[in-house]
């Protein structure tokens, strides 16, 4: 997975928490199937996900490649009557399957309202890293488990973001993300792995930086003149190129 999927799931999660029904259970990529935590954890949660990365690469960048990938969302809530609220609502939930199946599109309707026109800093970094939104899709899923009945929800959303960053260029927007990461108890320890990827490069001439981002080998770079002249030159850069023709024409091109 990216970086960017990476943290797009932070952001979402973040986003998300205290903006629905599930309050605060609000939890990135749970692994226990669906049924394993809902007889001890009765109320509405959701846990997220991202899946199926894809991405068309042109040229030579593996990082500068658009992804398209899916958002996942796993929503679930178990039978026993739960009154949960969000901000100034408030709703109970009935033992019965007709309250469950309220309450699961109560709770899809505001994750999506939440994306589409919700503020704050981690739904303005979600827009910035989601380019445009391709497809939303919803499973249903229950089962009974130790007598407990609980109803689920599997909604994807396949969206396309930006790039991945390449290594020290222009790291403006992620130095962003990472003040974000920073600023927040649950995901600070995660700014410095962000920093240590992203400005990984910050120490390179711009000759390597050029060439990282081409994405072609030590022979392609001597042919197209991008580097060293010589190696272990490092401070040497060609400053003109000479084409001959062979028909006894010969041009030279001095960069100033």
């Amino acid at each position: 997975m990216s970086l960017v999927g990476l943290v797009l799931r932070i952001a979402t999660v973040k986003a998300l928490a205290g903006r629905t029904f599930a309050e605060g259970r609000v939890y990135d990529s749970r692994n226990s199937p669906l049924d394993d935590h809902l007889d001890t954890e009765p109320g509405p949660f959701v846990a997220v996900y991202t899946d199926d990365d894809d991405a068309t690469v042109s040229g030579g960048d593996l990082f500068a490649s658009a992804h398209s990938l899916s958002l996942v969302f796993e929503i679930g809530i178990a039978s026993p009557v739960v009154t949960t609220e969000a901000g100034e609502q408030s709703i109970t939930i009935p033992h019965t399957d007709e309250g469950m199946e309220a309450a699961l599109d109560v709770l899809r309707f505001q994750i999506v309202a939440a994306l589409q026109h919700g503020d704050g800093v981690w739904l303005d970094l979600w827009r910035r890293l989601v380019i445009d939104k391709k497809s939303l899709s919803i499973k249903r899923g229950g089962s009974v488990k130790k007598g407990i009945r609980f109803a689920g929800r599997e909604m994807v959303l396949t969206v396309d973001t930006i790039g991945d960053p390449s290594p020290g260029v222009d790291t403006s927007f992620w130095d962003e993300i990472e003040a974000a990461l920073r600023g927040d108890t649950d995901t600070a320890d995660i700014a410095d792995l962000i920093r240590s990827l992203v400005h990984a490069g910050d120490g390179w001439p711009e000759w390597r930086k050029a060439a990282a981002i081409l994405g072609i080998s030590a022979e392609g770079r001597k042919a197209v003149g991008v580097g060293p002249m010589e190696d272990g030159a490092a401070d040497a850069v060609a400053s003109s190129l000479t084409v001959d023709f062979g028909d006894g024409r010969v041009a030279t091109e001095t960069s100033e």
